[in-house]
């Protein structure tokens, strides 16, 4: 009898401590600024056509953000790391600073009832940088989450979204296929394919992977000498890629915590 009574009791107080965690979370979220949609960090006028793949600082790093201290990112259970290198194999956890240096906002619809936080995950003394999209209930209870752009050295970026006011999400990313790892940020070119990954954020934050287009693989310039003194970072063209194939899904997202 005493067994269950304590059994009982350490499940009750399981419950009172996730639900004043998930509290915390809610209120930093209530104050989180917000961004129009729809919204995209690709640039709207390519200096150059495809293959090319660049962006502009300015929007991989967004002016008007707010800033997450560390005991609120813990609480939020994502995934904080980033990646150092291009193939994404080699994981780094970031322990993010007691006053903040990981950036975010929000999107906000009508028509949806839970928190979309955008989160730029940084390791600035290495220049590498994830970015995440992660969904919560009103309570400030995660629900999803999925992986959204990824950056290298100030130059190298091979991962973007954009996402409309339906909430769809579209991801782009580039994966380098060379038999040696790129580790030059200043590379000539590199030989790799691109992904177009489709999701639909649904009313209670739950999101839903609905397609999947993979090109077939091509040469990729890095930026020119001129690029570079005009601040281009690169991503992925929208160019002249042939589609491989084209993968119809309705599956929720994967969203581990470790």
């Amino acid at each position: 009898m005493r067994k269950h009574i304590l059994i009982l009791f350490l499940l009750i107080a399981n419950v009172i401590y996730a639900l004043g965690q998930y509290e915390e979370v809610r209120k930093e979220l209530d104050s989180v600024i917000v961004k129009p949609l729809p919204y995209t960090n690709a640039p709207k006028n390519p200096p150059r056509k495809a293959p090319v793949i660049y962006t502009e600082n300015a929007i991989i790093h967004p002016k008007v953000s707010t800033s997450f201290k560390q005991p609120i990112i813990g609480k939020m259970e994502l995934p904080i790391f980033v990646y150092t290198d291009y193939e994404c194999t080699q994981k780094l956890p970031v322990y993010p600073p007691s006053d903040g240096n990981m950036g975010g906002f929000q999107f906000v619809s009508d028509k949806h009832d839970c928190y979309v936080l955008y989160l730029n995950i940084a390791d600035e003394e290495f220049n590498h940088y994830r970015r995440l999209l992660a969904t919560f209930d009103k309570t400030g209870k995660r629900v999803d989450y999925i992986e959204v752009g990824l950056s290298w050295d100030a130059w190298i970026c091979l991962e973007q979204f954009s996402i409309d006011t339906a909430m769809q999400v579209v991801v782009n990313k580039l994966t380098p296929m060379e038999k040696e790892p790129v580790k030059n940020s200043f590379f000539e070119s590199f030989t790799g394919y691109r992904t177009d990954t489709y999701y639909q954020i649904l009313k209670n934050g739950e999101i839903i992977k609905t397609k999947e287009v993979v090109f077939e693989p091509q040469l990729y310039y890095g930026p020119t000498p001129e690029e570079r003194k005009e601040g281009y970072w690169y991503f992925i063209s929208r160019g002249d890629e042939k589609v491989k194939t084209i993968t119809e899904c309705n599956e929720r997202v994967s969203s581990p915590y470790p």
